[in-house]
């Protein structure tokens, strides 16, 4: 069972922060005048017990979620409504309770609510990722072991099960979706890729699904016929669909997959990245102005990197500075009313996990009680005070 679980929450912490994590968020409308506060979703793991608490930071200060009904708990992405405070996660239930290594559930305001996983396939983890609020519905997207899951919770609190469509050529089991959910022109999008089998080789393509509600979820495929790939995010820039992941087209698989960011169907060439092996896009997103933030783990030099993009495809670096001779990255990107914040961790010279934010060229280091062997954040987000 420990085995079983330390898998299943490697598995979940790699959905989350790759591809399906970040994942990440879309960014609140400005309320002018407004003032806001930089939150990070996380987990941390006790010393002593072996134990994973979810929680939260605001302005770097922890705060725990409460899991009195598990053995771990989880927290991912973030929404705010109003004064209300949502985050997604995951928990792994107690014995006798559920033989499931993760199950999905969200917090609103401080209480936990459990997801309803009745007429799902068979599963051992189950969590969820991200959270948006349309037309006074809440909408969850998370994953059934690789595979994307939609929840919508009305203003009653009731949650039930919104129906994804795979591809008509999709082999079972073959669908993945991205860590965010987007909302524009009063629809929801999420992005994933999809495999198929269509002769001798499989072959992967990426595209995005998008919920108007009293709909249908629809599938919209933007590029078939790679090797491999991978949708990680999302963002939507001038009406146009922007996804990050990875990709390659060599289906004897002796090159390695590089890092990719579509503009509808069509690689964008961002200038002047000699070697996208070597590094991934992780979170997409959009400013007032139209520029795209993204987070960037670069796997060449182990260092803080965000990459800024102006026009269609300049790149303009951004390097969070964490002290020298450490390994460290930039997981996360967060933006609102004009506002940037870059948010990851580094390994310090004890080898000890140190959690950071990056704003205003200050770095401030997020608050780890004693006693903790290990810790990650999952998500950033401003949120008005």
């Amino acid at each position: 069972m420990q085995n079983r679980l330390f898998i299943g929450f490697l598995l979940i912490v790699v959905l989350a922060m790759s591809c399906s994590k970040k994942g990440g968020v879309t960014e609140p409308t400005p309320v002018p005048g407004a003032t806001y506060q930089y939150m990070n979703t996380g987990t941390i793991l006790h010393d002593v017990t072996r134990v994973y608490a979810p929680g939260y930071w605001l302005d770097e200060k922890r705060y725990e979620l409460p899991f009195a009904d598990a053995i771990h708990g989880f927290a991912y992405g973030i929404e705010q409504v109003n004064q209300d405070l949502y985050i997604a996660g995951a928990f792994t239930p107690k014995p006798g309770v559920s033989d499931k290594d993760l199950l999905p559930c969200y917090w609103k305001n401080g209480v936990k609510y459990n997801l309803p996983t009745a007429g799902l396939p068979d599963f051992m983890t189950c969590s969820a990722k991200d959270l948006r609020m349309l037309m006074g519905v809440l909408y969850i997207i998370g994953n059934i072991d690789y595979n994307p899951v939609l929840w919508k919770v009305d203003q009653t609190g009731a949650a039930s099960l919104v129906p994804i469509p795979d591809d008509a050529s999709t082999v079972p089991g073959g669908s993945r979706s991205g860590s965010n959910l987007v909302v524009g022109n009063n629809k929801l999008y999420f992005c994933g890729d999809q495999v198929a089998l269509p002769g001798a080789h499989y072959e992967s393509s990426i595209g995005y699904w998008e919920l108007e509600p009293g709909k249908a979820v629809q599938w919209h495929p933007l590029k078939y016929g790679m090797a491999y790939a991978t949708a990680f995010s999302m963002t939507i820039r001038n009406n146009q669909v922007y996804i990050a992941g990875e990709y390659s087209m060599d289906f004897s698989g002796a090159t390695p997959a590089g890092m990719a960011l579509w503009k509808g169907g069509e690689l964008v060439n961002l200038a002047p990245i000699s070697n996208p092996a070597a590094i991934r896009l992780n979170e997409v997103h959009t400013d007032q102005q139209g520029n795209l933030y993204a987070n960037v783990y670069d796997f060449e030099t182990h260092r803080p990197l965000a990459y800024k993009v102006t026009g269609e495809s300049t790149v303009q670096p951004i390097q969070p500075i964490i002290p020298a001779g450490v390994r460290g990255y930039c997981s996360s990107v967060a933006i609102a009313d004009g506002q940037v914040g870059y948010s990851g961790y580094y390994f310090d010279n004890t080898k000890r996990v140190r959690l950071w934010n990056w704003i205003n060229g200050q770095l401030q280091e997020l608050e780890i009680p004693g006693g903790h062997a290990s810790a990650n954040i999952t998500f950033a987000r401003w949120v008005r005070k």
